[in-house]
Protein backbone atom coordinates (compact mmCIF):
# COMPACT_ATOMS: atom_id res chain seq x y z
CA UNK A 1 0.00 0.00 0.00
CA UNK A 2 1.44 3.31 -0.96
CA UNK A 3 0.71 6.58 0.70
CA UNK A 4 -0.37 9.46 -1.46
CA UNK A 5 1.79 12.56 -0.89
CA UNK A 6 0.54 16.08 -1.01
CA UNK A 7 1.23 18.14 -4.14
CA UNK A 8 2.34 21.11 -2.07
CA UNK A 9 5.79 19.57 -1.58
CA UNK A 10 6.52 20.08 -5.26
CA UNK A 11 6.39 23.88 -4.77
CA UNK A 12 8.16 24.20 -1.40
CA UNK A 13 11.73 23.70 -2.64
CA UNK A 14 11.49 26.27 -5.47
CA UNK A 15 9.65 28.70 -3.18
CA UNK A 16 12.31 28.38 -0.47
CA UNK A 17 15.06 28.97 -3.06
CA UNK A 18 13.30 32.14 -4.25
CA UNK A 19 12.99 33.41 -0.67
CA UNK A 20 16.66 32.64 0.04
CA UNK A 21 17.83 34.32 -3.17
CA UNK A 22 15.70 37.38 -2.35
CA UNK A 23 17.24 37.62 1.10
CA UNK A 24 20.75 37.47 -0.35
CA UNK A 25 19.82 40.15 -2.89
CA UNK A 26 18.47 42.46 -0.17
CA UNK A 27 21.28 41.98 2.38
CA UNK A 28 24.49 41.48 0.34
CA UNK A 29 25.61 44.42 -1.85
CA UNK A 30 27.95 42.31 -4.03
CA UNK A 31 25.13 39.89 -4.89
CA UNK A 32 22.88 42.84 -5.66
CA UNK A 33 25.47 44.31 -8.09
CA UNK A 34 25.93 40.98 -9.87
CA UNK A 35 22.19 40.36 -10.21
CA UNK A 36 21.42 43.93 -11.35
CA UNK A 37 24.00 43.69 -14.14
CA UNK A 38 22.39 40.50 -15.50
CA UNK A 39 18.70 41.00 -14.66
CA UNK A 40 17.76 44.66 -14.10
CA UNK A 41 14.10 43.78 -13.61
CA UNK A 42 15.01 42.27 -10.20
CA UNK A 43 15.88 45.76 -8.95
CA UNK A 44 12.36 46.90 -9.88
CA UNK A 45 10.81 44.04 -7.92
CA UNK A 46 13.10 43.80 -4.86
CA UNK A 47 14.72 47.26 -4.88
CA UNK A 48 12.14 48.76 -2.51
CA UNK A 49 13.24 46.36 0.25
CA UNK A 50 16.92 47.35 0.04
CA UNK A 51 18.21 49.83 2.61
CA UNK A 52 21.37 51.54 1.41
CA UNK A 53 23.79 52.66 4.14
CA UNK A 54 23.69 56.37 4.78
CA UNK A 55 26.84 58.24 3.87
CA UNK A 56 28.10 60.80 6.37
CA UNK A 57 30.08 63.82 5.29
CA UNK A 58 33.07 64.80 7.39
CA UNK A 59 34.57 68.26 6.95
CA UNK A 60 38.21 68.68 7.87
CA UNK A 61 39.58 72.20 8.27
CA UNK A 62 43.23 72.70 7.44
CA UNK A 63 45.14 75.46 9.13
CA UNK A 64 47.41 77.58 6.96
CA UNK A 65 51.04 78.14 7.90
CA UNK A 66 51.81 81.70 9.08
CA UNK A 67 53.69 82.90 5.98
CA UNK A 68 51.82 80.88 3.35
CA UNK A 69 49.04 83.30 2.38
CA UNK A 70 49.05 87.01 1.68
CA UNK A 71 46.84 89.50 3.50
CA UNK A 72 43.87 89.37 1.06
CA UNK A 73 43.52 85.62 1.61
CA UNK A 74 43.90 85.98 5.35
CA UNK A 75 40.99 88.43 5.48
CA UNK A 76 38.76 86.07 3.49
CA UNK A 77 39.70 83.03 5.61
CA UNK A 78 37.16 82.01 8.28
CA UNK A 79 38.12 82.65 11.88
CA UNK A 80 39.40 79.67 13.84
CA UNK A 81 38.18 81.08 17.19
CA UNK A 82 34.52 81.17 18.12
CA UNK A 83 33.00 83.97 20.20
CA UNK A 84 30.54 83.23 22.96
CA UNK A 85 28.49 86.44 22.60
CA UNK A 86 28.83 89.63 20.65
CA UNK A 87 31.35 91.91 22.34
CA UNK A 88 32.76 89.18 24.62
CA UNK A 89 36.25 87.80 24.53
CA UNK A 90 37.02 84.95 22.11
CA UNK A 91 36.68 81.37 23.33
CA UNK A 92 39.55 79.07 22.40
CA UNK A 93 38.63 75.68 20.91
CA UNK A 94 38.63 72.84 23.41
CA UNK A 95 41.81 70.79 23.45
CA UNK A 96 41.57 67.03 23.43
CA UNK A 97 42.83 65.56 26.69
CA UNK A 98 46.08 63.62 26.53
CA UNK A 99 45.71 59.94 27.42
CA UNK A 100 46.96 59.03 30.88
CA UNK A 101 49.72 56.44 30.98
CA UNK A 102 49.13 54.21 33.97
CA UNK A 103 51.86 52.55 36.00
CA UNK A 104 51.43 49.90 38.66
CA UNK A 105 51.54 52.37 41.58
CA UNK A 106 48.79 54.51 40.03
CA UNK A 107 46.64 51.44 39.47
CA UNK A 108 47.27 50.13 43.00
CA UNK A 109 46.21 53.46 44.51
CA UNK A 110 42.85 53.55 42.68
CA UNK A 111 40.84 50.30 42.98
CA UNK A 112 38.01 51.83 40.91
CA UNK A 113 40.06 51.32 37.72
CA UNK A 114 41.02 47.70 38.49
CA UNK A 115 39.68 45.16 36.01
CA UNK A 116 37.75 42.27 37.54
CA UNK A 117 39.80 39.69 35.65
CA UNK A 118 43.29 39.54 34.14
CA UNK A 119 44.88 37.11 31.70
CA UNK A 120 48.00 35.19 32.65
CA UNK A 121 50.96 35.61 30.30
CA UNK A 122 52.75 32.56 31.78
CA UNK A 123 51.57 29.37 33.41
CA UNK A 124 51.24 29.76 37.19
CA UNK A 125 50.69 27.47 40.16
CA UNK A 126 47.58 27.92 42.33
CA UNK A 127 46.37 25.87 45.30
CA UNK A 128 43.60 23.42 44.44
CA UNK A 129 40.66 24.07 46.79
CA UNK A 130 37.71 21.72 47.36
CA UNK A 131 34.98 22.65 49.86
CA UNK A 132 37.20 25.40 51.28
CA UNK A 133 40.16 23.07 51.92
CA UNK A 134 43.49 22.99 50.06
CA UNK A 135 43.87 19.51 48.55
CA UNK A 136 46.89 20.05 46.30
CA UNK A 137 47.91 22.43 43.58
CA UNK A 138 47.04 23.07 39.98
CA UNK A 139 48.75 24.85 37.10
CA UNK A 140 46.80 27.62 35.38
CA UNK A 141 47.96 27.73 31.75
CA UNK A 142 49.12 30.87 29.95
CA UNK A 143 46.06 32.67 28.58
CA UNK A 144 43.83 31.64 31.50
CA UNK A 145 41.78 34.34 33.22
CA UNK A 146 42.03 34.88 36.96
CA UNK A 147 40.11 37.19 39.29
CA UNK A 148 42.09 40.23 40.48
CA UNK A 149 41.76 40.57 44.26
CA UNK A 150 44.64 42.79 45.37
CA UNK A 151 47.72 44.73 44.26
CA UNK A 152 50.70 45.18 46.57
CA UNK A 153 54.23 46.28 45.69
CA UNK A 154 54.94 44.72 42.26
CA UNK A 155 52.64 41.73 42.79
CA UNK A 156 48.99 41.03 42.16
CA UNK A 157 46.77 38.83 44.29
CA UNK A 158 44.81 36.52 42.04
CA UNK A 159 42.14 33.89 42.52
CA UNK A 160 41.87 30.97 40.11
CA UNK A 161 39.19 28.30 40.64
CA UNK A 162 38.97 29.03 44.37
CA UNK A 163 42.71 29.11 45.08
CA UNK A 164 44.71 32.30 45.55
CA UNK A 165 48.28 33.22 44.70
CA UNK A 166 50.55 36.27 44.44
CA UNK A 167 52.19 36.73 41.04
CA UNK A 168 54.43 39.42 39.55
CA UNK A 169 52.22 42.00 37.82
CA UNK A 170 54.21 41.73 34.59
CA UNK A 171 53.11 38.09 34.24
CA UNK A 172 49.54 39.37 33.62
CA UNK A 173 47.93 41.79 31.19
CA UNK A 174 46.91 44.17 34.00
CA UNK A 175 48.68 47.29 32.67
CA UNK A 176 47.43 46.75 29.10
CA UNK A 177 43.86 46.13 30.31
CA UNK A 178 43.73 49.28 32.40
CA UNK A 179 45.33 51.35 29.62
CA UNK A 180 42.86 50.12 27.00
CA UNK A 181 39.79 50.68 29.17
CA UNK A 182 40.67 54.28 30.08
Amino acid sequence: MSKKTSGIWIFTLPASLVVLASAYYIKVPNVRKAVDSRAPWVADVLGRFVEEPRAETVVIKKERPAGAAHSAEMIAAPAQVETAKEGSSPVAPKATPKPVVYDLQMIASDPSIWPKRVVLKKAASFPAVVNGKVVGSLIAPAGAEANLKSIKDDKVGLEFQGGGAWLPADETDLLARVQSSH
